[in-house]
């Protein structure tokens, strides 16, 4: 018993750090837009990116006006469509570390807006960790430009990160997978920061 759980938790462990994979579709830099501080913004990249801009811009992200302050999503129960843990069928991702997932959704909800993304396209929301980092991408399936919350796109990641935990044995955590709406779009955790 004691042999297979070793040998399992080594299987993890390689799985974890193979190489990342291919999205559903290519991915395009989407342009985040919203208001900081007062101050309209429209700038292209993913949260870090858009974060360290704007904090440039208009100082540290902590003093954000109450304009910015998180609402409570109402439709967050009405359009989410189901979640598939890692592994996930026709795709080879891998798991991505729960504190770099966490990261990622700590920095997408402390900018707020909205990521608009082309018809079959994805874009990176958020890269976070060290090579290879957590990724989390937003594709789109519909044929025109979407424009999704930030803060309603960071409950899916964290709804992956929760229901597709896995404990690796001395303390790591992992989890990735891909929850879908009803407005045929979706979120994707997983290790990687780029497409492949």
């Amino acid at each position: 018993m004691q042999v297979t759980t070793i040998v399992k938790s080594l299987a993890l462990l390689v799985l974890v750090n193979a190489a990342p994979s291919a999205l559903p579709y290519s991915v395009e830099v989407g342009e985040i837009s919203g208001t900081y501080n007062g101050n309209a913004f429209a700038i292209r990249g993913d949260v870090q990116e858009v974060a360290a801009e704007l904090e440039a811009r208009h100082g540290p992200l902590q003093t954000r006006s109450a304009e910015f302050e998180l609402q409570p999503v109402k439709r967050e129960k009405l359009n989410k469509d189901g979640i598939i843990c890692i592994p996930v069928s026709g795709q080879s991702w891998t798991w991505a570390l729960t504190v770099d997932i966490q990261n990622g959704i700590n920095t997408i909800n402390s900018i707020g807006g909205s990521l608009g993304v082309n018809g079959h396209q994805c874009a990176r929301l958020s890269c976070n960790g060290g090579a290879p980092g957590a990724g989390i991408f937003l594709c789109n399936d519909n044929d025109y430009k979407i424009t999704p919350g930030l803060n309603y796109m960071a409950t899916y990641a964290n709804d992956i990160k929760n229901k597709c935990l896995i404990n690796i044995p001395f303390g790591n955590q992992v989890s990735g997978g891909q929850e879908f709406d009803s407005d045929n779009y979706n979120i994707i955790v997983k290790e990687g920061c780029n497409a492949l």
